[in-house]
């Protein structure tokens, strides 16, 4: 008898092994499967004149239109530095080429050389095709009136929501001559009060559900933010940390990735290296929408 209870006691363990390894290999399935949407990220391509940058920007396009399928792409977010020098319209001819739905987010070098207000008029009507495809558009009026510099500024804010993401572009570029540094634009119409109040109402369905975008990155850089005004970032989005993914950019043409703050992070901060030197590089960010939360996993796509 006792030997007819070991052999079942070992027969039990030999079952509930299978089992959990059955089950485990169908979980490694539906997590390999699982992802419900992608999106790009194209950084700095630079259309200035020079043909390689436009080249270069090409070969990503094409790369997403070939790809937009088997990689679930359905959206494209080009935060900033797209193009200046009269050359946004070709920087948008190219763009317009993209068989998925581009989000173009102002840069520093748009403002610097004086094409803040041709960024907006080339791009403009993108952003009314955007406002009657994607779902609770909002964007921000401009210009506004700017007291930093006493003058119109057009920054570039806006927001939708895709599946159970909420996305914030946010214009953080300064509009000081001179500086390549990031502004939170704490004014009335400015783009701070404007961010604030997107995350304040915008939908709140699972946790990490917030994705937001800028040239700027959104932490201490002497590029970036200083110490004062991550200090009033970090203030605001603490009470928001269950629902903040990160923050993607590009401007400091590197790839890197931070938590922010670094100890007991309310985000990450995501940059994305410039396409137009160095390694071709775009960034695929595939999204999986749980029961709870969202996730997202990290793929940077490299055109030969």
């Amino acid at each position: 008898m006792e030997v007819i209870r070991v052999f079942a006691c070992k027969a039990r363990k030999t079952i509930i092994a299978v089992v959990c390894l059955f089950f485990m290999i169908l979980a490694i399935g539906s997590i390999a499967s699982a992802e419900d949407f992608a999106f790009m990220i194209i950084a700095d391509p630079h259309i200035d004149g020079t043909a390689a940058h436009a080249t270069r920007l090409q070969s990503c396009i094409n790369w997403i239109n070939a790809n937009k399928t088997t990689k679930k792409i359905e959206l494209v977010f080009v935060v900033g530095d797209i193009g200046w020098g009269g050359h946004l319209p070709e920087a948008k001819t190219l763009l317009d080429g993209l068989t998925v739905p581009y989000i173009p987010l102002m840069g520093d070098n748009e403002f610097q050389a004086g094409s803040e207000v041709e960024f907006n008029n080339v791009f403009s009507p993108q952003y009314v095709y955007l406002a009657g495809i994607l779902t609770n558009w909002q964007k921000a009026p401009a210009p506004i009136w700017n007291p930093q510099i006493s003058a119109e500024s057009y920054l570039q804010n806006f927001s939708f929501d895709h599946l159970a993401c909420h996305f914030i572009c946010a214009d953080f570029a300064a509009r000081y001559t001179g500086t390549e540094t990031a502004e939170l634009h704490d004014f009335t119409g400015g783009t701070w009060p404007w961010f604030k109040n997107d995350v304040i109402n915008c939908q709140k369905p699972k946790s990490e559900n917030i994705v937001s975008l800028s040239h700027h990155g959104m932490f201490i850089n002497p590029y970036l933010f200083n110490s004062s005004q991550m200090s009033t970032i970090t203030a605001f989005t603490s009470g928001y940390k269950s629902y903040l993914h990160a923050n993607y950019s590009g401007h400091v043409h590197l790839n890197w990735t931070q938590g922010v703050p670094l100890l007991f992070s309310h985000y990450t901060g995501i940059t994305t290296d410039a396409t137009f030197e160095d390694d071709n590089t775009m960034r695929r960010v595939a999204v999986t929408i749980g029961s709870r939360a969202v996730s997202y996993a990290q793929e940077l796509v490299v055109i030969p």
